[in-house]
């Protein structure tokens, strides 16, 4: 079976090709090669105007990100990964691309587990775990103030 689908000028087409009885084809049969040009020349003869999908914009920006000024006298704010929050990372480790982390406020300084992470030569702060699991981030500002946040570490 070969099987192409599209929507168009409010029209939904869907063409099957393949065989009533369901005998088997020839290999190498796909929909982009049997039923894609058929699906085509289906909207040619609807004449139905091609146009990209409207975008779904979301209500509105989460909490973190809504102002991302610091409030005067604030102490840092988590920006990422918020509170709570479920992460998927693809690798362990040092040699893994790792999570970038961010916050508002300046010379702040992040700890995983108590364990210091530094900079890098650009200021990012790039964070490897080394399995999945529980974690606990904070970050402290100059004067003490801090913000945390518990994340769960997965890999997909």
């Amino acid at each position: 079976d070969a099987v192409a689908a599209g929507v168009g000028g409010g029209y939904a087409v869907v063409v099957w090709t393949g065989r009533p009885d369901g005998g088997a084809r020839s290999a190498g049969f796909t929909g982009r090669e049997a039923a894609l040009p058929l699906l085509f020349d289906a909207f040619d003869a609807l004449r139905a105007e091609g146009a990209a999908p409207q975008a779904i914009a979301p209500a509105a920006a989460p909490a973190a990100l809504q102002t991302l000024e610091a409030e005067p006298g604030a102490g840092p704010r988590l920006l990422f990964p918020p509170n709570g929050a479920s992460l998927n990372v693809d690798g362990f480790g040092p040699q893994s691309r790792g999570l970038a982390l961010a916050a508002v406020g300046e010379r702040l300084s992040w700890y995983v587990e108590g364990r210091p992470l530094n900079p890098t030569p650009q200021g990012d702060v790039i964070w490897r775990p080394a399995a999945p699991g529980f974690y606990r981030i904070v970050v402290v500002a100059p004067d003490g103030r801090r913000a945390e946040a518990r994340v769960r570490v997965r890999q997909p």
